[in-house]
């Protein structure tokens, strides 16, 4: 596209327009006195061609525990739009062409605390989001203006949520010049409209706009852009509440007490990996730890993240020991959240996102992966649960659940569940066969917790689904009995593990990862490092962390390096809970 002035080209871009037809289900009151409520299928596209925009943000029926709708302008308006039956839903439901979209995702602040928003720097980045299961970043309080934002949630079919750049109602300032504000918020309704990624404006972060701002919103949006949604809040309306942000001890609590409709916000610690501490911080402040870490906002430690590391684990010795800990932690406080939400899809679950998914600097809180690209323990327990076809344990009641997220079923699956003791003895075996019908979750009834119930040392609950000779989901649970701990663990003589090279090209390589001892080789992380400048290559991608190989077990993995750094010589280097740390195979 070419910018003309006086017939002579000044300026030439590429601009993406994108097609797509996105609707909302959304409960809607007919009138603010009455116990009328009509859940509906919005789609702004066809109705704000003929139609004023249809309810009031500002007068809102309140329902149970907070959450509020609001009620139409016009109680005729109720008639004129697609109905849904079950009207006791109150939360909202994304569909793009006519299909249910369960959101899953993150919320992004800044970019990069230092504006280092190159495509070079941003890709891995979206690339890891989408990797991750991830289907929706929101872009918290509009922080990122960046086209290079929407170009990419564009090419990685990632929707956005939008907010505009109005904070925390009751914690900052309101806009003084809301002319200014205004003028803004069209320039950045024209500059981004033509994106497909972008589905959702929201005004602010965690409240309403002022009256005299909403109305102002309302009529920009209807009239510049009319294929979005404007959601008036970012929680209560239609909404779950957002939060709580800190660490949970027991996860079970997200599946009976948090998880519930469509969550903008729902965080957790996350420290990162030894490797990545190290560059954020001296030598000297690593350990014990101190102001530095508070500083990188481990002060929210309190919450009794670091007492159950301690209590499960084994007191950390070390800031690597505390960090490799910290990582079984992380991937079961991360998957945990994900499966709590898939273990109620549809019934009323509708989309989770993490505070946060992507941070701006070196932190050890809110993050799946850390800020140098390094995924961690809860980047891959975010993966698991957010795989299209999963099998998930809930913690809670400790039955078995099945989910698909995608448009097709499957016939005929096996489902295979084994438990294993440390000593490799296998404590549990059972197979069954179920239909997967598509987008959406089934039960499967096994009895082995019955079985297992009494065991109070530690063993791996094994869940896999089966299809034919396809592997559509491989889940683990390391668990013990009431009360128990991990620490014998620490008593395990460390693997040395074998990768043996099957395929590769310039950017994929897939390999065969083995376990030739007689002892589980558990968390494991593979790395990628260049050998001739000795040091980890990032970004890249690795298909599955933080698992464990069972004694003469072995796993393929595959090495996605499309946007990492080139080397002359590669080598696959492994660590983990009881991982030799060290490169166990190199190849070019």
């Amino acid at each position: 596209m070419s910018t003309l002035v006086n017939k002579v080209q000044s300026d030439k871009v590429k601009e993406r327009f994108g097609i797509r037809e996105v609707s909302f289900e959304m409960l809607i009151a007919e009138t603010p006195d009455s116990d009328n409520h009509v859940r509906v299928d919005y789609n702004p596209l066809q109705w704000l061609q003929n139609n004023p925009y249809p309810w009031d943000n500002g007068i809102r029926v309140n329902l149970s525990d907070g959450i509020s709708i609001p009620t139409f302008t016009d109680k005729s308006f109720s008639s004129k739009m697609p109905v849904i039956k079950d009207n006791s839903n109150p939360y909202l439901v994304v569909k793009v062409n006519g299909v249910p979209i369960f959101c899953r995702g993150g919320n992004w602040g800044m970019d990069d605390a230092m504006k280092n928003v190159s495509r070079l720097k941003m890709e891995p980045y979206i690339k890891l989001h989408k990797e991750a299961g991830f289907n929706m970043i929101r872009n918290w309080t509009g922080e990122s203006t960046e086209k290079v934002f929407f170009d990419l949630c564009d090419e990685y079919g990632i929707l956005i949520w939008n907010d505009f750049w109005y904070s925390t109602l009751g914690f900052n300032l309101e806009p003084e010049d809301k002319n200014l504000f205004m003028d803004n918020v069209k320039d950045v309704i024209v500059r981004y409209r033509n994106h497909p990624s972008l589905i959702i404006w929201c005004p602010r972060n965690e409240g309403y706009a002022r009256p005299e701002l909403e109305t102002k919103l309302v009529e920009a949006i209807s009239k510049i852009d009319g294929t979005r949604l404007y959601i008036g809040s970012s929680r209560y309306l239609n909404l779950r509440s957002s939060g709580p942000w800190d660490y949970k001890p027991n996860e079970s609590v997200y599946f009976t007490q948090i998880a519930e409709g469509f969550s903008t916000e729902l965080g957790t610690m996350a420290v990162p990996l030894a490797s990545s501490m190290k560059k954020m911080m001296s030598e000297a402040d690593l350990w014990p730890i101190g102001d530095v870490w508070y500083y990188h906002d481990f002060y929210f430690g309190k919450w009794g993240y670091r007492t159950t590391i301690d209590s499960l684990y084994g007191e950390a010795v070390s800031m690597p020991d505390f960090c490799k800990k910290a990582q079984l932690i992380n991937y079961n406080s991360h998957r945990s959240m994900f499966e709590a939400w898939n273990n109620k899809l549809w019934k009323n679950t509708s989309g989770l996102l993490l505070w946060m998914s992507h941070p701006a600097w070196p932190s050890t809180v809110w993050q799946t992966y850390s800020w140098d690209y390094e995924t961690t323990g809860a980047y891959y327990g975010a993966k698991k649960a957010c795989e299209p076809f999963h099998i998930q344990m809930n913690t809670h009641d400790h039955t078995i659940a099945v989910v698909n997220t995608t448009n097709h079923n499957r016939k005929n699956i096996l489902i295979e569940i084994k438990a294993y003791s440390l000593s490799n003895e296998v404590l549990y075996s059972e197979r069954t066969n179920i239909d997967l019908n598509a987008n959406s979750r089934d039960s499967v009834h096994l009895s082995f917790i019955e079985k297992l119930r009494n065991t109070n040392v530690p063993y791996l609950l094994r869940l896999k689904m089966i299809d034919e000779d396809e592997i559509l989901s491989l889940n683990e649970y390391w668990l013990t009995g009431k009360g128990g701990t991990y620490r014998s663990f620490n008593d395990l003589p460390y693997t040395g593990l074998e990768a043996t090279i099957i395929a590769k090209n310039d950017n994929l390589v897939s390999f065969k990862l083995h376990n030739p001892t007689s002892t589980p080789a558990i968390g494991i992380k593979i790395k990628v490092v260049d050998i001739d400048k000795e040091k980890e290559i990032l970004p890249v991608s690795v298909s599955d962390g933080y698992f464990t190989l069972m004694p003469q077990e072995e796993r393929i993995l595959i090495i996605d390096q499309k946007l990492s750094p080139k080397a002359n010589l590669y080598g696959i280097y492994t660590e983990g809970y009881n991982i030799q740390t060290g490169i166990i195979q190199t190849y070019k």
